[in-house]
């Protein structure tokens, strides 16, 4: 994780394979009381916006764990995000934003954006959720979540999403070589 040097080492040096899957020892949210302080001082500063660093703070002093034991982990991506962040500006190419859109523009993704909450669609769906006493609950969420991306904050229509995995499931985003 040399793109990320600032990050504690305490866990050792997790690779992008092991962030990408689940196997980094980045902690998450049910395993870290102070994410939710680190999240909220985060969006006091960075509201509506995405910034790579800065959003490793929501988990910084965090526990972490072992690099290549499995524990899910949206701040892993977090984390890997922030490593092709500084890696994608190093080689000219742009911050992991610019890139995310680039991404999609070459896979014929009109509606992926960062879900940024202040800029919702009018037919913006928010999850369910069903109550102890069976009635169902719409989850009115108004939360800024673009401290979370690139382990979620993102928003896109299903055909796009559709795009996205036949993609990966081709190969055409991720390549063995990227592992090594």
């Amino acid at each position: 994780m040399d793109y990320v040097s600032f990050w504690p080492r305490g866990n050792g040096n997790p690779t992008i394979e092991e962030l990408l899957s689940n196997r980094g020892g980045v902690t998450n949210y049910d395993s870290c009381s102070s994410w939710a302080t680190g999240r909220d001082n985060y969006l006091a500063s960075n509201p509506h916006t995405y910034h790579a660093t800065n959003a490793l703070s929501v988990f910084r002093n965090c526990p972490q764990y072992a690099a290549g034991t499995y524990f899910y982990s949206t701040f892993g991506f977090n984390l890997a995000g922030a490593a092709m962040d500084k890696a994608g500006k190093d080689a000219g190419w742009g911050d992991f934003e610019t890139m995310a859109l680039a991404l999609a523009d070459s896979f014929n993704m009109s509606s992926f954006e960062l879900d940024r909450r202040n800029n919702e669609p009018a037919l913006q769906t928010d999850g369910f959720y069903t109550k102890q006493n069976g009635s169902i609950e719409n989850i009115e969420n108004e939360e800024d979540v673009i401290y979370k991306v690139p382990g979620g904050g993102f928003r896109s229509n299903i055909k796009d999403i559709t795009r996205f995995f036949r993609a990966m499931i081709n190969q055409d985003v991720l390549t063995d070589s990227l592992w090594v």
